[in-house]
């Protein structure tokens, strides 16, 4: 065969391999942003669901040494709120379990997780439950003291445990608490919830008369002028109670860190 042909035929054989490779390429490309942009739907849907649960717009944290009754009566007072919901967020160790990318590891290779402690009868959460009744199963006189706690669905995977498994939980200084999972939470929060009452007795957090001191409150701020097809507030009307409410505990000597659930969502995605 002629050298003139013989390239000729390598030349179109050298084409038809780059733009098979660039065909190939373009696939997986295309294939890898589908299921990128597939997994941010899903997250989306999954930050839109949990914003629908959740009876609440801001978190407050008053700075230690804070009164929790005057705390919550001047949140109370404050213009465009409707409820505030005690709660105490501390940061348990959780004993047992390897260490992980979700969990916070410490040096000495423990593992520490968020516990939220509301109250089982007056919760700030619509609980969506994948498994287990949650604080339904129990009866009122139970609940409050129970050593029961719902897992979110992303840290009950991460650790392994399910309805009906035993968690043991601890702070430094005080002895471990074993806690009966009575619910997996459809959520991507890395958290876990225990009924306040027992948290607070149970690791400290009550004053020299035994009455709870929480260290959080959890606000719902309406607005009186919203669509009665959908009642949330806006973000502004949000933005502009929490300035309010901010200044409001100023007035009165008070310093504290205010959150509203919209940003926290967008931390944990």
């Amino acid at each position: 065969m002629p050298v003139v042909v013989r390239q000729g035929l390598n030349n179109v054989i050298q084409k038809r391999i780059r733009l098979a490779l660039t065909g190939i390429t373009l696939t997986v490309a295309a294939a890898a942003f589908m299921g990128i942009f597939s997994m941010y739907i899903a997250m989306n849907s999954k930050v839109e669901e949990a914003a629908d649960r959740v009876k609440f717009q801001v978190q407050i944290e008053p700075s230690s040494g804070q009164s929790p009754s005057t705390v919550s009566t001047l949140i109370a007072s404050s213009a465009n709120v409707e409820d505030v919901f005690p709660a105490a967020i501390v940061d348990l160790e959780l004993q047992g379990v390897s260490t992980s990318d979700i969990l916070d590891s410490q040096p000495d290779g423990s593992n520490l997780v968020e516990a939220v402690g509301i109250d089982p009868l007056n919760s700030p959460i619509e609980f969506d439950l994948l498994d287990g009744e949650g604080w339904e199963s129990l009866s009122p006189d139970e609940v409050a003291m129970s050593h029961t706690a719902i897992l979110s669905s992303a840290l009950a995977e991460e650790i392994d445990k399910g309805v009906g498994d035993t968690i043991t939980v601890s702070v430094p200084g005080l002895p471990p608490q074993s806690l009966e999972v009575i619910g997996i939470h459809d959520s991507v929060e890395e958290r876990l919830y225990v009924p306040l009452p027992m948290i607070a007795q149970d690791f400290d957090l009550v004053d020299e008369t035994g009455a709870i001191m929480p260290n959080t409150f959890f606000v719902n701020i309406v607005d009186d002028n919203a669509d009665p097809q959908d009642p949330n507030p806006a973000p502004e009307d949000v933005n502009a109670a929490v300035e309010n409410l901010t200044e409001t505990l100023a007035a009165q000597g008070i310093s504290a860190e205010t959150l509203t659930y919209a940003s926290f969502l967008d931390q944990v995605t």
